[in-house]
């Protein structure tokens, strides 16, 4: 028999000539992509880029965040929905407060709408920061038939960051709804603001429905071929990779159901239909709870969330109720409290008024609450139920 000659190539070797095969095969398909779009489109290491699906935009209640690990999702869509009156606008008003909480001065918001106007002063009670024009305060001053004091005037004029509002002029209303939508997707586009909310979903007049008179109606599926195209559109622009950043933009749509309203309704049943289905990264629906009653006249309510879609992390399905007092908004603290309750995080001693808060011994539940009104232990407590309810590695900026 003919031997045959040199060494024999061990397994780890043929391996190893195997896999330099392979790697040099893939580098020849990288470098061949990036040369014939001009690196416009070019394949990247997975490690050499990002997500920020861990970065959140919190409401402040406790209870809602928990059940949407932390807030709404940077770069991606989230979406609010439910009947009218239910406190769509609360919840958006109260995260914009949060973003000029964790951002100060270098907070960036926009907020555009297909129906009625951004309510400024209703923002500004739920703790917004938006200043006072010198207009509005001497209107303020004649109301009152008295001057302000310059401490008042201060603090009417206080102004994190900034609040911007999308509008239109009347060159564009044969088609405000595209003119809304593009200047929405520029803004994205630019990575300039954090947050961006799109409201009244549904009330959009588009360029097909303004050709046609009232008596007139638009093809049907106009409002979903709108929103399909809008989205179309806003993936593309997410999905830009030119920067190893990504796109932090968190985009917050609000949208009026308007049909009936169960537990049975379907995604088609709210505006926007499938389009925005799919686009959602969180979709939380609000519902009516009990209504608050002193003396049988209404000064709240319960306000019911319900998490429909919830990627990056999330669950489904899960509820929360929280209250809203018309005078004095949300009670932050006691919906910290009755969460930390639920899990645990604060205990009562069985047959003593005592609760038991981080190691703490309070006694009486206005006590508790009381303590509870300090910034500092607010937050420990409120990072103790994150912890507990699974809530990790988020960040807020």
């Amino acid at each position: 028999m003919k031997k045959t000659r040199g060494k024999k190539r061990g397994v780890k070797q043929v391996l190893k000539t195997s896999e330099e095969k392979s790697v040099s095969s893939v580098d020849g398909v990288v470098k061949a992509v990036s040369e014939k779009f001009g690196g416009r489109v070019c394949i990247r290491r997975a490690s050499e880029l990002s997500t920020c699906f861990d970065l959140r935009r919190p409401t402040g209640i406790t209870s809602v965040d928990v059940r949407i690990n932390g807030g709404f999702c940077a770069g991606a869509t989230n979406i609010l929905y439910g009947p009218a009156g239910i406190g769509k606008d609360l919840l958006a008003d109260l995260c914009m407060a949060q973003i000029q909480k964790n951002y100060g001065d270098d907070a960036r918001i926009l907020v555009a709408s297909f129906g009625y106007q951004f309510d400024i002063r209703f923002a500004q009670r739920l703790g917004v920061a938006i200043p006072w024009s010198d207009a509005d305060i001497a209107a303020l001053e004649r109301d009152l038939e008295s001057p302000l004091d310059e401490e008042t005037k201060a603090s009417l004029k206080r102004e994190i960051g900034r609040v911007d509002i999308l509008t239109f002029t009347d060159e564009v209303i044969s088609a405000p709804a595209e003119s809304i939508a593009e200047g929405v997707l520029e803004a994205v586009r630019s990575r300039e603001y954090q947050l961006i909310i799109l409201n009244e979903l549904g009330a959009q007049l588009t360029s097909d429905g303004a050709s046609k008179t009232i008596i007139e109606t638009s093809q049907v599926g106009d409002t979903s071929r709108f929103f399909d195209k809008f989205f179309k559109w806003y993936f593309a622009i997410m999905n830009q990779t030119s920067s190893t950043k990504p796109n932090e933009t968190t985009l917050l749509l609000i949208s009026q159901v308007r049909s009936r309203f169960g537990p049975y309704m379907s995604w088609n049943e709210y505006v926007g239909g499938n389009p925005t289905k799919h686009a959602a990264a969180i979709a939380l629906e609000l519902s009516h709870g009990r209504n608050l009653l002193t003396n049988n006249e209404m000064h709240g309510k319960e306000i019911k969330c319900t998490v429909r879609k919830n990627k990056h992390g999330g669950r489904e399905g899960e509820t929360c109720t929280f209250v809203y007092d018309f005078a004095y908004g949300v009670d932050f603290a006691r919906d910290l409290f009755d969460t930390a309750m639920e899990i645990n995080v604060i205990t009562r001693e069985e047959d003593s008024p005592y609760y038991v808060v981080l190691g703490r011994r309070i006694k009486g539940l206005q006590k508790t609450l009381d303590s509870l009104a300090d910034p500092e232990f607010y937050n420990e407590v409120r990072k103790q139920v994150f912890s507990v309810s699974g809530v990790t590695n988020i960040r807020y900026r």
